[in-house]
Parts: structure tokens; C-alpha cells; sequence
């Protein structure tokens, strides 16, 4: 792989493994046997996995990994695999070359979950055709809020004068008022009552540091990660470690203290630090680069990583694919298996099919039908909301449009007359896909958009739950004329975009709402009850909404498949029973 920047202290294995303990709590309660390796009378005969998405496909990719014998069946309802991961090549007008547009994710981060992915991108031999940014290249260094109606910028480390910089912006920002004194009064304020066992984010923070720097910097990031509002966010759920610093502490500054002195204990080692070790250990050059890496993705954009796990699946004669399938019923069967009654054409060609074990990374919609279909109530099961997001392309002639950096999101403070079309943020893609002459500022081989002259391209997001009352959402003419308007306002681009795509990404983020944790243990309880550890469940409903969350939450699954006390969310209900007791 090609450096990333002249200079970068050599990373040793210590470090990437460090990177995973916030991996660690997904363990608590997973069995000495499910940690080690299954012997032959232990393989699953037959697998079912139910979704296509990356969560599914991830399931897969563990599963033929770990039990190479096994029979493999991956049903997903539409004719696609590989979910809400979606890049498409658009071909420019008097140019022709084409640019690469990402409907969804488009970047992952290295640490933490994503190690794991990095292992998985090194197996499937992806390195070649992966765009590395450096943690010094301006889309890692310069991030901004729009607010109350221009573009604040937030400077980051390595970035020169990051700090002079930062200290400028909260010192001389509307947005920054009165956050210097929250923060020097946050360990002296009023930890919450003992009988409170969730709240939301802005609840929780409002608390510990003012309403004003949630509604103004705070709910920008939530809506960049969740496209969620941070008054109905869980912050037991989404600030976990802050949530018990107060607990424990009575305050976040006591929380960061007390693991500053080594007060609080180490996370126990947990398989996936043997995983990284011994079963999947990354280059020693992919190892020495990861401190220079702040994110990557790919020459085809994000779904090259989906395809590549499609083709590699393909490839191996016990996996079968199984599309335009859905699932109407799931009942254990008296031999010790599960039968699925399947769908394949639209209720005309119904039919059972039986399976040693099933892995369920479907939405959590589809498991209270599953319920109704056996006679359940739906209230067993609780109702997991969702955000719909609508993503809008732009591709425009003149380069350099946008100020330098990532792009920029916008707080629920931002006034309504700068914000009517309720967008959520802009990503500058430029910024990360760089045209090939960017090498010398950090960036990796590989180019996405293949033009003569390179452009300004970035993507509008618009939706999320300002929209969840809506019973209709724009069209693609509406929707690209909003993105239009967006830019127009915050931007000055009045220039006609030459390439544009508009996508409607309906209930594609869950919302972890206050009381998440309950509704994972009650969805735990009903599977238990009812499969005895035979269902595991995966997906970015449980603990993490990114694509490297969704990894590892296949990995755990396939992990405990011979756990029969395990619906693979034992870890986090356990973790939601010590916070709710203490």
C-alpha cells in the first residue's frame, strides 16, 4: 500500500487491539463455550439467514468462515443484495468520463468496529482498490455547522493551529455562547435521580452542560449520524459511557478522571482480540498506516465492498442465494430446527423449507409480522421506529464550490428560513474522493470519478425525522429542487448541476429512541422464548446504525451460533439490566 503521508510514527499490534475495547461489552454474558472454536459435532448443519443487506451478507461471510461445512442460504425479499450500501456511476455530459455517486454510507472509520472490517477488506483482497484519506487531509481537519446562518468551522488535530483555531470559533461563536462556563460548572451540577433509567440526549446534556450548545452544535451530529432528534434520542442507548460516568461519578468530568487515574476497570479480553490475533491479523503495513488513516472507501464506491463479499460467496458451493424471497412464517421445529414458510412470488408460490439455525438481520418491522404469523400479539414485540432519508447528488462543471473539508451539518437551532426544506447536513464528496493529483496531500492511489476536468460534487441529505409524521414524501423533481435551494442559500451556487441523482431511502436509519434497551430485552425475551437460542439476531438496530457496526454485529452472531442460551443480544441486555439495577 502506498504511504499516506510522509511522515507517521510506525503503529505496532498493540495499538489496533487497544482500538477494539470499546468492542468489549458485547461479551458479558457469552458462554466459556461459545468462546472457543466448535469442534465438528458442533457445526451447524444448515443456516439460514434472513436479509441481504451488509448485516446478511456479513452473517454469511463469518459463518462459511467459521463452519465451512455448513449449508449456507441467504433469503432476501427484493431482487438486490447488499442493502442500503448503494454507488452508481453516472456518465458526465461533454466529458465523457463518468462520476461515482454514493446513495448512502460512503466513507468507514478504521478504529474501534472497524478493525474488524479492515481484516475483512484485507481478505477479500481489497487493499488495491481502497482510497485511504489521511487523518491530515482537509476532509479529516475541517468539519463545519451552519448556524444561525453561515458556516462555522470546526478545526481538528493534526489541522495547523487547530487548537488557537477552535478556541477562537467557541469564544467568538453564537453557537459557542455560554459553553465555556456549562463546562467549567458541569461536575458541580445535580447528577439525575436514581429512579431514572433513560432519558434523551438532550435531556441528559442540557443537564450537564446547557440547552443552548444541544440545540446549536449537538443535535448537528446526531442528525449526521442518526438523522435522529436528540430530544428523542436514548442516551443510555447512544451516550452509554457518559451515562454511567454520571451515574458512577456524578459527573462526566469525575467519569474522565477516574479512567485517567485507572479507577475504573479494564474491559475483560474478549474473542474478537484472539480473532484479530490469530485467525484474522491484519498486515503488518496496514498495521504500521492506521494512525494515519481517518477513513476510507473505495475505487466503486462503498457497495464495491458488498459485491466483493457477494462474489467471494458465490464462489463457495454451500452458499446459496435466494432473492425475490420473503419469510411469512418462523416455527421451531420438533427435530431441533426452525421451519420457514418462504414467499418467492408474491404469495404464489408458498413452500417450507427447514433449517438447523437462522440468522434474522431483517428489520424489526419484520419480526412482529413474524410474530402476528404465529398467532403472537404484536405488542410482544415493541415497535422500533426508523428514519427516511432522501439523499440528493449533485455533480456541477465548476471545481471548488464549497470552503475546504468534510461538508457541514445543520443543528435544530438553525432558524427555520434557513432551513425550510428541513435538511440535515451536506456532504462535500470531493473532499474524499480525490482525482488522482491529490497523492501528495494524503490521499491513496485509487480514483473514483473518471473526468478530464474534475467538478464539484456533494450530496444534499434531507429528511430524517423531521419527516416521521409525513404520510408522503417529495419526488425526485421536488427532491432535487430542495437540494438545489439548500446550496443556493447556504452556499451561493446558483450554477445548474450537470449530473444529479435523488434517492428515498425509506426507514433506512432506526431510531434508538428513549427506552431502547427495553425494547431490545423484550425482542430478546419473545425470541428466547420462543426458538430457545436457535433465532440470533443481527443488525443495526442493536447496538450501532454504522456498516461497521453492522459487521460486527454478524460476527457476534455467528460467534454464539452454538450458544443455545444466546439470541446474540444477551451482552447488550445484560448491560441494560447493570445500568437499570445500579
Amino acid at each position: 500500500m502506498p504511504p499516506i503521508s510522509r511522515a507517521a510514527p510506525s503503529l505496532t499490534l498493540r495499538t489496533p487491539i487497544r482500538n477494539v475495547q470499546c468492542l468489549y461489552r458485547y461479551n458479558f454474558t457469552t458462554s466459556v463455550h461459545a468462546r472457543n472454536a466448535p469442534n465438528n459435532n458442533d457445526d451447524p448443519r444448515d443456516v439460514a439467514i434472513v436479509g441481504g443487506g451488509i448485516t446478511g451478507l456479513g452473517c454469511a461471510y463469518y459463518a462459511s468462515k467459521r463452519y465451512p461445512l455448513a449449508k449456507i442460504t441467504i433469503y432476501e425479499k427484493t431482487s438486490r443484495f447488499g442493502g442500503w450500501l448503494q454507488s452508481s456511476r453516472h456518465r458526465v455530459p461533454g466529458d465523457g468520463g463518468t462520476v461515482l455517486f454514493e446513495s448512502g454510507p460512503r466513507t468507514l472509520r478504521p478504529k474501534g468496529n472497524g478493525i474488524l472490517t479492515l481484516s475483512m477488506v484485507e481478505d477479500l483482497q481489497l487493499t488495491d482498490d481502497t482510497i485511504f484519506i489521511s487523518s491530515r487531509s482537509v476532509a479529516a481537519t475541517n468539519r463545519y455547522i451552519y448556524y444561525p446562518d453561515h458556516l462555522i468551522r470546526l478545526p481538528a488535530p493534526p489541522a495547523p493551529r487547530w487548537a488557537s483555531d477552535l478556541w477562537h470559533t467557541i469564544s467568538t461563536e453564537e453557537a459557542f455562547q455560554g459553553v465555556i462556563w456549562a463546562a467549567l460548572m458541569e461536575p458541580f451540577r445535580s447528577a439525575r435521580s436514581e429512579d431514572v433509567n433513560d432519558e434523551s440526549i438532550g435531556s441528559f446534556l442540557s443537564r450537564r452542560l446547557g440547552r443552548s450548545v444541544v440545540d446549536r452544535v449537538v443535535s448537528a451530529v446526531f442528525h449526521g449520524i442518526y438523522a435522529g432528534d436528540v430530544w428523542e434520542l436514548s442516551a443510555r442507548s447512544l451516550l452509554r459511557r457518559a451515562y454511567q460516568d454520571e451515574r458512577d461519578w456524578g459527573s462526566l468530568l469525575g467519569g474522565g478522571i477516574a479512567r485517567w487515574r485507572g479507577n475504573q476497570p479494564s474491559p475483560p479480553q474478549t474473542e474478537v482480540v484472539d480473532y484479530l490475533r490469530n485467525v484474522a491479523p491484519l498486515s503488518k503495513e496496514l498495521q504500521d498506516s492506521l494512525t494515519r488513516i481517518n477513513v476510507f472507501t473505495f475505487r466503486e464506491g462503498i457497495s464495491q465492498l458488498t459485491q466483493s463479499l457477494i462474489t467471494r460467496l458465490k464462489d463457495d458451493p454451500n452458499v446459496k442465494f435466494a432473492s425475490n424471497t420473503g419469510i411469512k412464517s418462523m416455527t421451531p421445529n420438533q427435530d431441533d430446527g426452525i421451519e420457514l414458510e418462504i414467499d418467492q412470488k408474491d404469495g404464489h408460490d408458498v413452500k417450507s423449507v427447514h433449517h438447523k439455525r437462522v440468522i434474522w438481520t431483517g428489520a424489526p418491522q419484520s419480526l412482529r409480522d413474524i410474530a402476528a404469523a404465529q398467532g403472537d400479539r404484536r405488542d410482544k414485540l415493541p415497535v422500533i421506529p426508523s428514519e427516511t432519508v432522501m439523499t440528493v447528488n449533485l455533480y456541477y462543471n465548476t471545481p471548488n464550490m464549497h470552503p475546504p473539508g468534510f461538508g457541514y451539518l445543520i443543528p435544530l437551532a438553525t432558524p427555520f428560513e434557513q432551513n425550510p426544506e428541513n435538511a440535515l447536513g451536506v456532504v462535500f464528496d470531493d473532499s474524499y474522493s480525490p482525482d488522482g493529483r491529490a497523492t501528495s496531500s494524503g490521499f491513496n492511489d485509487p480514483v473514483q470519478d473518471q473526468v478530464r476536468i474534475r467538478g464539484t460534487k456533494m450530496t444534499v441529505m434531507l429528511g430524517g425525522h423531521y419527516w416521521k409524521h409525513w404520510s408522503s414524501f417529495p419526488n425526485e423533481k421536488e427532491g432535487l429542487a430542495m437540494a438545489k435551494e439548500v446550496v443556493k442559500r447556504h452556499l451561493s451556487i446558483t450554477e445548474e448541476p450537470i449530473v444529479s441523482a435523488v434517492n428515498l431511502q425509506a426507514n433506512c436509519i432506526p431510531r434508538y429512541a428513549v427506552g431502547h434497551h427495553d425494547r431490545i430485552t423484550q425482542t430478546h425475551d419473545w425470541l428466547f422464548t420462543r426458538f430457545s437460542g436457535k433465532v440470533k439476531v443481527a443488525g443495526s438496530w442493536i447496538d450501532g446504525v454504522g456498516v461497521n457496526d453492522c459487521l460486527r454485529s454478524a460476527w457476534h452472531a455467528v460467534n454464539v451460533f452454538n450458544d443455545m442460551s444466546s439470541t446474540a443480544l444477551n451482552s447488550v441486555v445484560t448491560e441494560a439490566n447493570l445500568v437499570k439495577k445500579a
